[in-house]
């Protein structure tokens, strides 16, 4: 892994190799013992390097959440258990509506989550499908969640198919995670990123729903609460979510609910 970094004005650039940090400027001068100690604390533990390299990226580009797409009536046990992958919902006989019954991608025993907003141009071929508007939520992730091990990232969608068969270590680590950031000018950002781990509910932001007629939008009863300006879903194990409408492609728009 190779990073960049800048030290006192100066940059330098990182390479991690044999579990240690190599250190030099853009003249391939290794700098002076006192300040190599310095850099290498900026940049962490050999150990954590991927972790805290993708941890700084994030903060780098501003990016605050993490998306999961899923269908509305999803929402009441996700707020209770978290995001589990199929297979362990499966298993553990969880009920649940799938938003993709094919899965192509073949890892069912992880979860599918997008960088900062969802993947528009699969969003958009669930919702349109016999005018399926109102049965959509996109849930809402600390985007620190991806500094746990196992999460893999891919430059396009996953569940297309086009990585079956290929070793998950090539989907891993700092350099993959670069690749799948999305390029902010185009909307119809396709990259994944698919996680082994279970989200739990503390690590969820928010919920979006669709903006549409009230007579088509999911009931959550007495879940539903006004707070000031802004709307909250009350969670099954105390406490609160918010929650947003959203209108379809601009994405995330926040209304009232």
């Amino acid at each position: 892994m190779r990073r960049r970094i800048v030290f006192q004005g100066k940059e330098y650039a990182a390479t991690l190799t044999a579990n240690s940090w190599r250190i030099v400027d853009s003249y391939g001068t290794v700098p002076p013992t006192s300040i190599e100690a310095r850099i290498v604390k900026q940049l962490g533990s050999p150990e954590n390097a991927e972790a805290t390299a993708i941890l700084a990226e994030l903060n780098r580009r501003g990016v605050e959440h993490l998306c999961h797409f899923t269908n509305v009536h999803n929402i009441e046990s996700i707020l209770g258990l978290g995001i589990l992958p199929r297979r362990h919902l499966e298993r553990n006989g969880i009920p649940f509506k799938h938003s993709d019954s094919l899965r192509k991608d073949g890892r069912l025993s992880y979860s599918s989550l997008s960088i900062s907003r969802p993947n528009l141009s699969m969003m958009h071929s669930k919702i349109t499908d016999k005018g399926r508007l109102a049965s959509w939520a996109v849930f809402l992730i600390a985007a620190n969640t991806l500094a746990q091990d196992g999460a893999l990232f891919f430059p396009s969608n996953a569940s297309s198919g086009r990585y079956v068969g290929e070793p998950a270590e090539g989907f891993q680590g700092f350099e993959s995670f670069v690749k799948s950031l999305p390029n902010l000018g185009d909307e119809f950002d396709q990259e994944e990123v698919m996680v082994p781990f279970p989200i739990t509910p503390n690590q969820l932001l928010g919920i979006v729903v669709p903006y549409c007629p009230s007579s088509q939008r999911y009931d959550f009863g007495d879940n539903l609460r006004k707070r000031g300006s802004s709307f909250e879903l009350r969670r099954p194990c105390g406490g609160a979510i918010k929650i947003w409408k959203a209108r379809f492609p601009f994405f995330p728009k926040s209304y009232d609910y």
